[in-house]
């Protein structure tokens, strides 16, 4: 990977990072029943996980699919002279 798309992957990971540490102390803070928070800590994490594994989602088609399909299209022009170059060797 390439600086930038470290630096995309970083972003993301600070942002999900800042979200959980803020909704976590909003909702320790908040005057109201453990079982009412717990269940508060609960939905946001789901919210949250629902988000980032959105988030991933969408990188990796955007991302990565494309620099996959690439590599697999080389591999492949590779494999074929691999082979050419094989045949050509049998028949001397």
């Amino acid at each position: 990977m390439n600086d930038k798309s470290n630096g995309s992957v970083e972003l993301i990971l600070g942002m999900v990072i800042g979200g959980v540490i803020g909704a976590a102390a909003g909702i320790l803070l908040a005057p109201q029943s453990g079982e009412k928070t717990r269940a508060q800590i609960k939905s946001k994490g789901e919210d949250l996980y629902s988000e980032t594994k959105t988030k991933v989602e969408n990188y990796k088609e955007t991302r990565l699919d494309p620099k996959v399909e690439k590599l697999e299209k080389d591999i492949k022009r590779k494999m074929a002279e691999v082979e050419k170059k094989a045949k050509s060797i049998n028949k001397k």
